[in-house]
């Protein structure tokens, strides 16, 4: 999808399906130069692999700016795998800016996370092996970026925060 404009949603794009989980539900996707306002989560990978999202803008959701998986949230979602969440601009989101919940060998890259109300960039629920780089995460209440202790390990390298939490990630 390209050039998707949703404003006031409960999800802007929701790569998952109702009821869930579902063997024949989303597996992959691209979602770029688009613009989220004022949903409930912004953007939500909930069942996919392979799935990129990159070029957007995502302000004030009411949760989550991008949120990728929901498997330490609700049984029997599987595990996010090869996400690409790049490029990306989130700014004033009630929850987190992005947030993997058991994500693996997934890229995290080259976003801006500001001003969201809890947290800019958070790894949580076995969320292990994904690169998070050149990200710049400032001005969040909360840790601007933090992995949880079954988030590790991680390849965390040249971002920019005020302030983190997590043995992966080296000095901002």
């Amino acid at each position: 999808m390209k050039d998707v404009i949703v404003t006031g949603g409960n999800v802007g794009v929701n790569f998952a399906c109702a009821p869930c989980p579902d063997p024949d539900g989303p597996s992959n996707g691209v979602v770029k130069d688009s613009s989220f306002t004022g949903n409930g989560n912004g953007v939500l990978l909930a069942q996919t692999t392979d799935a990129t999202i990159k070029d957007i803008t995502v302000t004030g959701s009411a949760r989550t700016g991008i949120l990728v998986g929901l498997a330490g949230f609700i049984p029997g979602f599987p595990a996010i795998t090869n996400a690409t969440i790049t490029d990306n601009t989130v700014t004033g989101s009630g929850g987190a800016g992005i947030q993997l919940i058991t994500t693996d060998t997934s890229k995290v890259s080259a976003n801006t996370v500001t001003g969201n109300a809890d947290g800019g960039i958070k790894l949580r629920f076995g969320s292990i092996n994904n690169k998070i780089s050149g990200n710049t995460a400032t001005g969040n209440t909360g840790t601007d970026m933090l992995h949880d202790v079954s988030s590790s390990p991680n390849n965390w390298k040249n971002n920019t925060c005020d302030d983190k939490s997590g043995a992966d990630i080296p000095v901002c």
